[in-house]
């Protein structure tokens, strides 16, 4: 077969393969769409599920030591404008991814929060620094501490320089999920904490 010959019948082959997409557009169309859903779902099937994710997050609130307030709907239309507001006792969940263990934390430390009530301890501290008007000392004072009336976690801070200088400032711990978490955590070490270490060890 020379070469005019194979071209002539490439070009034909060509003709006829567009003819049959052609005449079965809708036919193929059909398996295209078909196959491209089958894809997708093969892939959700692979997604964490709404209550654990990959990471283990749990979303899964809906237990006896969590109240949900919706008062998040347009008075007007009833719609709803943002998620209802969820709480652990008295802290804040609402948008909070929890692991399983962040959740237990929280559930025991607002059940059995009287044994945190009055809990405090001062950190003291020193550093050498340096400013326009020479090397200097500062002396820190941090001082931790829950609240006895309600839930509450307040962090103290102030400072004294060898030149006289001070200030301080006063730092409470909004009552949210992560804000709590992440306090107990940085701060678990704290000698303040060996009377709750069953519960701060949660996390």
């Amino acid at each position: 077969m020379n070469m005019t010959t194979l071209k002539a019948k490439v070009k034909e082959k060509m003709h006829q393969t567009v003819a049959y997409v052609n005449n079965h557009r809708e036919e193929i169309l059909g398996v295209g769409i078909t196959l491209i859903t089958l894809g997708i779902l093969a892939w959700l099937a692979t997604q964490p599920s709404d209550e654990e994710n990959e990471n283990g997050y749990n979303y899964n609130f809906d237990s006896d030591s969590t109240v949900e307030i919706d008062k998040s709907r347009d008075s007007q239309t009833d719609i709803q404008v943002d998620p209802p507001k969820r709480f652990i006792g008295d802290i804040d969940i609402t948008r909070s991814r929890l692991k399983a263990n962040e959740k237990q934390f929280l559930e025991a430390f607002s059940a059995q929060y009287d044994r945190f009530k009055g809990i405090e301890q001062t950190v003291e501290s020193k550093f050498t620094g340096w400013s326009s008007e020479g090397k200097y000392t500062r002396y820190t004072k941090t001082n931790h501490s829950f609240g006895n009336d309600k839930m509450s976690i307040t962090v103290d801070e102030s400072y004294e320089d060898d030149d006289g200088q001070t200030d301080t400032r006063s730092l409470p711990v909004e009552l949210k999920a992560r804000n709590i978490i992440n306090y107990v955590r940085g701060n678990r070490d704290l000698e303040m904490f060996d009377g709750v270490r069953d519960i701060v060890n949660l996390l």
